[in-house]
């Protein structure tokens, strides 16, 4: 019976792609959850860079500053000339505007979008 066979095969073929469909979605889920993953653990990892730079600059700073200190023999010099430089480095920044932060920024998040 060809009519029986025919309807059969047509049964298979909805199950097969309704099994499909339903493996695609769990598939986009679990890749969902891995970008998802992988962006959190990135953003608690920039945090504490952020931090520990953070708490790195203001030692560097306090020592750079009494270092001056001793230099001229003024406290208040010392931590001018230390705000001087903070001050020189924002001027550089924001007239420089690097561009390759840019760069980077777009490859870190383009390995966690599409790295398969």
């Amino acid at each position: 019976m060809p009519f029986e066979e025919l309807k059969n095969n047509i049964r298979e073929i909805k199950e097969n792609s309704e099994k499909y469909t339903d493996n695609s979605i769990r598939l986009i889920r679990l890749w969902i959850f891995k970008v998802f993953a992988k962006s959190v653990s990135l953003f608690i990892k920039f945090i504490f860079l952020i931090l520990f730079v953070f708490l790195f600059i203001i030692f560097l700073s306090i020592s750079l500053a009494l270092f001056f200190a001793k230099i001229t023999d003024s406290y208040l010099y010392g931590f001018l000339i230390v705000s001087g430089i903070y001050l020189l480095m924002i001027l550089l920044i924001v007239y420089v505007k690097p561009r390759f932060m840019d760069k980077i920024l777009l490859k870190n998040l383009s390995e966690i979008f599409f790295d398969d």
